[in-house]
Formats: structure tokens, sequence, C-alpha cells
């Protein structure tokens, strides 16, 4: 189906198959693009309107590197993308991955996060938030719990608002405060 034929579904038969179908034509349709304004979530968002020289996929770069999210608008907003989507659509492939099998965790391992991990560009971004937030010198850790959902997790230290780092990680990925007894976080 068509980014155009999706949109002109009802928000109310919207359902699952919708959203698969709408996940993998959104990418590469063709889109407008407005001027980045601040959401009522207090985040700021670049809207794409369908028709037009440019797509969501090659607005991730310049979205990733400003902090900012998508918002698919005709009349209205369509569909939101926090930046955590973004991340994952370019690093992932994909909007969100399939859900992990939890369990207990058999061994947690805590380090320094990798670039494949937590690329530069969302490093920047995340750190500009905590920054935003009042941290003088954030730090971040990876904490790695094979079986546990999901097994990925990153630390922060200081996190003074959790639920606004949230909007800025991929859905597979967790999030933690550091803990007592853990290694000092790498600056961001």
């Amino acid at each position: 189906m068509t980014l155009d034929s999706l949109l002109a579904v009802d928000r109310e038969a919207r359902d699952e198959a919708w959203v698969a179908a709408f996940y993998e034509a959104v990418p590469d349709a063709p889109m407008t693009a407005g001027e980045v304004f601040g959401g009522p979530d207090a985040f700021a968002y670049l809207p794409l309107t369908p028709g037009g020289p440019t797509t969501l996929r090659q607005s991730l770069g310049a979205c990733l590197d400003r902090g900012t999210g998508i918002v698919v608008t005709t009349d209205a907003p369509e569909w939101v993308f926090p930046y955590g989507n973004l991340w994952s659509l370019r690093e992932e492939g994909a909007f969100v991955l399939p859900a992990e099998e939890g369990g207990a965790p058999q061994q947690v391992l805590v380090g320094s996060p990798t670039e494949a991990v937590l690329p530069a560009y969302a490093r920047r971004a995340i750190k500009r938030e905590l920054e935003f937030q009042g941290a003088e010198r954030p730090g971040v850790l990876l904490v790695d719990a094979p079986g546990a959902s999901p097994s990925r997790s990153l630390a922060f230290d200081p996190m003074p608002l959790p639920e606004r780092v949230l909007w800025y990680l991929p859905p597979h990925l967790g999030l933690m405060r550091v803990a007592e007894g853990w290694p000092e976080p790498m600056p961001l």
C-alpha cells in the first residue's frame, strides 16, 4: 500500500496490520519537509507531509544530528516518531525490533558502550538533553544482561528526568540509573 492510501484509513481502523504496512511504506515515501517545531511534549520535530522531493529516510541524518523527531502530518499529525525510533531505523533497519524473550539474566556485565551500541550522533543528542536538565558532566554505561528483556540497557549518571531520556532511546535499549559499585561512567 502507498502512504497516501494508508493515511486515508480512518484512525479507528488502524490496527497492527496497518501499523506494519505504515512502517514499511513510510521510510521511502515521497514527502515534503517543513520547519522544525516544538511539540506539545517539549521535544523538537521535523514535519513531513506526503508528496514531495524528499523521504523520511533522507531526513534521518539531519534529525539524528539535531536531536529531533519526525511527525508525519496531513491536515493534522498522523504519526509521531520520537528520536529513538529514528535511531532504530538508521542502525537496525526497523522502527521497532521484535520483542526479546525475557527471563532471569544469567550474568550482568557493565562497561562502556561501543559506537555500535551508542553512535556518536545519539551520544551528542542525549548529552545535550542531560545538560539541558542541569547535569554538568553526564556519563554513561552499558548494562548487558543476557536473558533479560531488553538484554541491553544504557545507564546514565546523573539522570534527572528519565522519561525525557527514554524519548531518545530506541525501543530495543532499556534505561537504568548507574548503581552503586558499578564502574565510573564514561563521559558522554
